[in-house]
């Protein structure tokens, strides 16, 4: 990106061609321009809990099948917060309302 300027918050891009750099046997590196964003917004908020492994054992004991693990009473997640590193559990949360502002549009 080029310097950042006071009307933006982040550089500009400055890739005008798509570039293949291998960096060893096993890994390449493509930069390419317009690349602003990456999200997860294909993934239903239903199915954002099994890419968590540490909410695996928890999943399908909650009250209400159709719980997301937020507000939901009786849920087994939220029960037992103790067992799960809360930083995973607050990025689950931050996924999911993302997913959820995003669902709105």
């Amino acid at each position: 990106t080029a310097t950042i300027t006071k009307q933006e918050t982040s550089g500009r891009h400055t890739t005008t061609n798509a570039t293949l750099y291998h960096l060893n046997f096993e890994s390449n590196l493509i930069d390419c321009p317009g690349l602003q964003e990456f999200g997860l917004y294909h993934l239903e908020i239903s199915q954002v809990a099994n890419y968590f492994p540490e909410l695996h054992p928890y999943l399908g004991k909650c009250k209400f099948s159709n719980c997301i693990h937020i507000n939901e009473p009786n849920c087994a997640i939220k029960t037992n917060l103790a067992e799960i590193d809360s930083s995973r559990y607050e990025y689950y949360v931050r996924l999911v309302t993302s997913l959820q502002r995003k669902n709105k549009y």
